[in-house]
């Protein structure tokens, strides 16, 4: 607020001294500063860069040295507060955001240590496997939303929390157990495909050419000429030829020749992947989803557009194989240098329904007002008043009937057309227009105060707080691509592996090799490693025995 003050008073100086410079008898005087009310508009949308230059050009036609006084308005007032508006936004932003993770953390450990209390009765600073499992029977019970908790998972969850290894948990393991609850075990077995489980020496050459890094380059050039195809394919579209789609027939049967073949390498491509990671392996990855999506998809058109019918169009195949160039953006994120962008996206997307939520409030907020004070305003009935109003205004010779608050849809779409910006001052000014008053610009400018400077700002604030917590992430990450703890806990970017029977010294009763993976509601997806790490590679804690013997060191010491 203080800054937005700051922001009106160098807008009023200016366009004080603007009205009084530029007089009536100048075209600039006349255009833009005829008064102090159309200079401090003249001069907030200057702010947003909509008028620049048209708003200077009738006085620098005249003199070279009015530039200074738009240019110095724009380097203070644009470049300079805008940006400190934005700087401030931030700060606010990282500071609430550290608060509410710090509070957070607060009531969490706070509650825990009067849930730990409460669960030890006997005042015995820890508690037994019979009360954590008393625990998660309730927890089965009343706390659905946590995922049911069998007794397979009960007793790796013990295992994990239980970091001493003397099958007790104190109060220090006990508050890890948010943490601990938030895994999701799987059995390597279940992992196995049908391959592997019949004809284990045939999966070991799959999965070794799939495993294989040739194998991934083979896929990329792959699709690289896949690209350059479709590219020779449609090149009468790309150079805007108006003979495209007059193919001859021969060469409408080459090109499907060519998408053929392309879509059997991608089906075999895809089938190679089931068979070496089984269906439950191959699923869990986002990107093998859409290429299975749309494999799946392109074989089907393909054989849709093959089979004799009326719908015998070969461009269908065409466009459903466009949609599989967007493999080719894992050519970009494979690279170190993009990987953090690709991170960030991944990261920013789940969690900006926050940022969508406050958008559409904002929206339907304006929507509603624009509907009650706008309604019918714009519209092309020839003996309307309104209509006729708009004649010869430059929103009419634009064509932006469409844009009204007659309904609730068309203001969502007029407002955001408003949120671009770009041209928002010949909406506005076609409403102040039809209204005759221009008072009307008050509505715009509140919603763009709000819409633009505000939230705005409040998402690139949003964007950068997760850029930064990646980068500061990629770092470590890029240097260890697995870590194997001293307990033998393997612990990738997705999961953790590790031996069922005895995890942190307590016997778990579970045979095999089981995964550990972070459940949705745990943490997001660039902290997982890390997470994974945090909880398998605690320090040893001392039970409680042990605890009491080193209390005792210091005056053994002594005394010897």
């Amino acid at each position: 607020m203080r800054i937005l003050m700051l922001e009106f008073l160098l807008l009023t100086i200016y366009a004080w001294f603007g009205t009084v410079v530029f007089a009536n008898d100048t075209e600039e005087g006349t255009t833009s500063f005829s008064d102090f009310p159309s200079a401090m508009w003249s001069l907030w949308v200057l702010l947003t860069t909509a008028n620049f230059p048209n708003v200077m050009m009738p006085a620098y036609s005249k003199n070279r040295a009015t530039f200074l006084y738009f240019a110095s308005f724009l380097l203070v007032a644009y470049y300079f507060m805008m940006n400190l508006l934005l700087a401030a936004i931030y700060s606010d932003y990282d500071r609430f955001m550290k608060a509410k993770r710090e509070r957070v953390e607060q009531n969490q450990k706070a509650n825990l240590e009067e849930a730990f209390a409460l669960l030890d009765v006997k005042d015995e600073q820890e508690i037994s496997k019979d009360t954590v499992s008393s625990l998660f029977d309730f927890l089965n019970e009343h706390c659905p939303n946590v995922g049911y908790i069998d007794s397979v998972r009960a007793n790796l969850l013990f295992a994990v929390l239980d970091s001493s290894g003397d099958n007790l948990v104190d109060v220090d393991e006990f508050l890890h157990f948010c943490q601990v609850l938030s895994l999701e075990f799987s059995s390597a077995d279940s992992y196995r495909g049908w391959l592997e489980l019949n004809f284990p020496s045939q999966w070991k050459r799959v999965n070794a050419i799939v495993e294989d890094r040739k194998f991934a380059v083979l896929v990329d050039w792959i699709l690289v000429l896949n690209a350059g195809i479709i590219a020779l394919q449609s090149q009468h579209e790309l150079v805007g030829d108006k003979e495209s789609g007059n193919e001859t027939s021969a060469e409408i049967w080459g090109w499907e020749c060519y998408e053929t073949v392309f879509t059997f390498l991608y089906f075999f491509e895809m089938i190679l992947r089931v068979l070496s990671s089984g269906w439950k392996g191959y699923w869990e990855l986002n990107r093998n989803k859409f290429d299975f999506v749309v494999t799946v998809i392109t074989v089907g058109v393909s054989l849709f557009v093959y089979y004799p019918n009326q719908e015998n169009d070969h461009r269908w195949i065409r466009y459903v194989m466009m949609f599989r160039l967007l493999r080719l953006l894992r050519l970009v994120v494979a690279l170190e240098q993009f990987q953090v962008i690709g991170a960030t996206l991944t990261e920013v997307l789940p969690n900006a329904s926050r940022m969508l939520l406050v958008l559409f409030c904002t929206f339907y907020l304006f929507s509603t007002i624009g509907v009650l004070l706008f309604g019918g305003l714009i519209n092309s009935d020839p003996e309307s008043v309104y209509s006729e109003r708009l004649k010869g205004t430059e929103f009419d010779e634009s064509d932006f009937w469409a844009n009204s608050f007659n309904d609730h849809c068309s203001a969502f779409v007029t407002l955001f057309e408003l949120l671009v910006v770009n041209n928002w001052t010949v909406t506005c000014d076609g409403f102040a227009a039809a209204s005759n008053s221009k008072l009307t610009r008050l509505f715009f400018v509140l919603f763009h105060l709000i819409g633009v400077v505000v939230i705005n700002n409040l998402v690139i604030s949003f964007v950068v707080e997760a850029f930064m917590t990646e980068y500061s992430a990629a770092g470590s990450r890029s240097k260890r691509r697995s870590n194997t703890t001293d307990r033998g806990v393997t612990v990738s970017s997705q999961h953790a592996t590790f031996d069922a029977t005895s995890i942190t010294g307590t016997k778990s009763g579970v045979q095999g090799t089981y995964y550990a993976k972070v459940g949705r509601r745990g943490v997001g997806s660039r902290r997982k490693s890390s997470f994974l790490m945090n909880i398998f590679a605690r320090d040893k804690v001392f039970s409680t025995s042990e605890k009491k013997g080193l209390a005792m060191l210091p005056k053994l010491d002594e005394e010897l």
